[in-house]
């Protein structure tokens, strides 16, 4: 087994936001406010990805919250052409595992293995077009990778990937998907020291999909189909199969632009929350009610401001726990698809923004 251990740095943030109205399309059967478009800037960066500067590499993020110590939580990071990268809350890279093509990535909490609770990190591997899967040991804040190798899939190719955790039994599934259209649910156990995984069912949408999340709470699954917008599916092994597109996701929005790429959840009480969307497009995320009917509520953008501005993003994560005097109210986290430094392009990385600064523009 291989062992990776995980030191960390903190630093100060100051966060910033800078709101700017403008009109988009009406959808007369969807009861909303008018939509608008506001600005904020990142707060933080990550290293630049281990890649050349005019490398499509880096991808999709994952936040990791170490309850036992907040500030020394994780952010990991797909490189598409190398494999997982890992950094520090400030954005320092820490380790880098070259396992291969790593190109979308989630984790879950509280997993029971070899008699103790763990984090399980998942991720879909282009190279070996399969699931790779990791797992965080709290104690020691130690990341050990457990498949030695992918889980074969099947499908001619693997791209997106998430990770559901039933709230029916508890039980812990993968899902992860295919360019063309095929998605797969796996369901994920410990077998001693190994970790498996059992193909539960198959979902299909018509065209690619890329991104995807799921609700651990309402059970549900949401996918992007890059040029029509996202479904929502029943998350359950045993439901329905049949995807339902949720309006102003797609081109009846003039505010979200295709490509349709990550999604990520903000869980709120009693069931309230955001569904946010990267609109790779137009440069934007934008933010739908977490409940249905998932009405839309506005978009925003990362312009320059300490860091460069955001474009061109695939995978987004977000987070609303408190990681002390760094991220005290939480952070979103997206992939930059033009990463520049001094006016200079540089290779893609992640830029960070104070959870707070999004709140304060969609209110």
């Amino acid at each position: 087994m291989r062992y990776l251990y995980i030191f960390f740095f903190l630093i100060l943030i100051f966060p910033g936001c800078a709101p700017e109205n403008q009109n988009t399309s009406d959808n007369p059967d969807i009861e909303r406010k008018e939509p608008f478009f506001f600005s904020v800037t990142a707060t933080h960066q990550t290293d630049a990805g281990l890649a050349l500067n005019d490398q499509d590499a880096m991808d999709d993020a994952a936040i990791w919250y170490n309850t036992q110590n907040p500030e020394q939580s994780l952010i990991l990071g797909a490189n598409k052409k190398l494999g997982l990268e890992v950094y520090g809350l400030r954005g320092s890279r820490i380790l880098t595992d070259s396992v291969g093509r790593i190109n979308n990535i989630d984790l879950r909490d509280d997993f029971q293995y070899m008699g103790q609770q763990v984090a399980v990190v998942g991720a879909s591997n282009r190279d070996n077009v399969g699931i790779d899967l990791w797992v965080i040991h709290k104690d020691q804040v130690k990341i050990e990778y457990v498949t030695k190798g992918s889980i074969p899939t099947g499908l001619n190719d693997v791209y997106g990937f998430c990770m559901y955790k039933s709230p029916v039994d508890q039980k812990l599934y993968a899902f992860i998907n295919s360019k063309t259209g095929a998605i797969q649910q796996w369901l994920i156990h410990a077998n001693g020291a190994n970790i498996e995984a059992q193909l539960q069912r198959t979902l299909k949408l018509e065209t690619q999909v890329e991104g995807m999340v799921a609700d651990d709470e309402l059970a549900k699954l949401y996918v992007g189909e890059e040029d029509k917008g996202v479904f929502e599916f029943d998350a359950e092994p045993d439901a329905p199969v049949e995807g339902r597109y949720i309006p102003l996701t797609g081109e009846d929005n003039s505010a979200v632009k295709y490509d349709v790429e990550g999604l990520t959840l903000v869980y709120g009480k009693n069931k309230t929350g955001y569904l946010i969307v990267s609109s790779q497009g137009n440069n934007t995320y934008a933010v739908f009610e977490r409940s249905e009917p998932h009405k839309y509520l506005g978009s925003f953008n990362i312009v320059d401001g300490q860091f460069d501005g955001t474009q061109d993003t695939d995978g987004i994560d977000v987070s609303t726990d408190s990681f002390g005097d760094i991220y005290p109210n939480g952070f979103f986290i997206v992939q930059d698809g033009f990463n520049t430094e001094n006016g200079d392009t540089v290779a893609q990385n992640f830029k960070m923004v104070d959870w707070k600064t999004i709140l304060e523009g969609l209110e």
